[in-house]
């Protein structure tokens, strides 16, 4: 799976010049280009049964510069003018807004969104996360009902993101000053709130994805690409490989509480496994939205070993 991220602000008009030098100054005054540095792009990635994340067309998407101030009014512009193609813009606080991303998806006329992250603002108060409210139904030994289907949920602040296939890109840019934000919302202001001829503020994203339908495929074709003789092979293939680090420890005895003791020794050739979740996702690229909610696990987990390292008859059997 490869892509080519590129975001364009672009300024829509018609223009005839026969001197190669005003074609240069001319292309710099339509086209500002995001840095990359500053966007991360939702990526397209494979599950068993299809696909989830997000991608271009090949050629990208592009639409008039859409700044949402309030759900209302966004609403209104989308349902009264279909035949438009936007390119919305949203704050991280939008964004997470399930119900209002709901409509976006369903909607025809988007092709893009925009989602501005500023440093400086505290995003402490946001309830948010990209997985399901139950994130392990899928892959639990326990059945969804027993797994899911309690009062009290696993991960409340779950959206789906990471489970969902966006019928449109959507990019990510850090904006530490709002330079970005404020160079695109006086575009917008200028040309697309009260538009007085035909000229428009354009936002393109150049964000395609190309992935296969099986794994047999995509080895195949990873390996036809290795045949070819060149600096740099494309990867195709991106296995999920992981390790697996299991230790051994002698009996344990559960002591019950109270002034009563009664020790009680596992039977022979059982196991005790403690186990925790070490690897995230994310939607977006070089994002590390989910890497946060694996470090309480991971450090119990490691606190656990240490303690157990530490003791005399580990170290004996050993």
């Amino acid at each position: 799976m490869f892509a080519l991220h590129r975001v364009i602000l672009i300024l829509v008009f018609l223009c005839i010049s026969l001197d190669p030098l005003d074609f240069s100054k001319i292309t710099e005054q339509i086209y500002n280009y995001v840095p990359l540095s500053y966007a991360s792009f939702c990526t397209r990635k494979l599950n068993l049964t299809g696909q989830v994340g997000c991608s271009s067309d090949i050629n990208g998407n592009s639409g008039v510069a859409l700044f949402m101030n309030e759900s209302q009014d966004i609403i209104q512009t989308l349902s009264s003018d279909i035949s438009t193609s936007f390119v919305v813009v949203v704050n991280v606080g939008q964004f997470v807004n399930t119900s209002l991303m709901r409509y976006f998806r369903s909607t025809t006329n988007i092709k893009g969104l925009i989602v501005f992250s500023n440093e400086e603002e505290n995003y402490d108060s946001y309830a948010f996360s990209e997985s399901s409210k139950c994130p392990n139904s899928d892959y639990s030994a326990y059945n969804f009902t027993d797994q899911c289907d309690l009062d009290a949920q696993w991960n409340p602040a779950g959206t789906e993101y990471s489970y969902i296939s966006w019928p449109f890109p959507v990019v990510l840019v850090a904006d530490v000053n709002n330079t970005i934000w404020t160079s695109m919302y006086e575009c917008f202001l200028m040309l697309n709130r009260e538009p007085a001829d035909d000229t428009r503020c354009l936002i393109e994203i150049n964000n395609p994805m190309s992935a296969v339908g099986s794994s047999e495929t995509c080895f195949r074709r990873q390996y036809l690409m290795s045949l070819h003789i060149s600096e740099s092979s494309e990867i195709f293939c991106d296995e999920l490989t992981g390790l697996n680090i299991v230790l051994s420890v002698t009996d344990s005895k559960n002591h019950s509480r109270g002034n009563n003791i009664s020790n009680y020794a596992r039977s022979e050739n059982s196991s005790v496994f403690v186990l925790t979740r070490m690897d995230s996702r994310s939607i977006f690229e070089r994002s590390g939205f989910s890497s946060q909610g694996v470090l309480p696990s991971i450090a119990v987990l490691i606190s656990v070993a240490v303690h157990l390292m530490g003791q005399k008859t580990l170290k004996v059997s050993l």
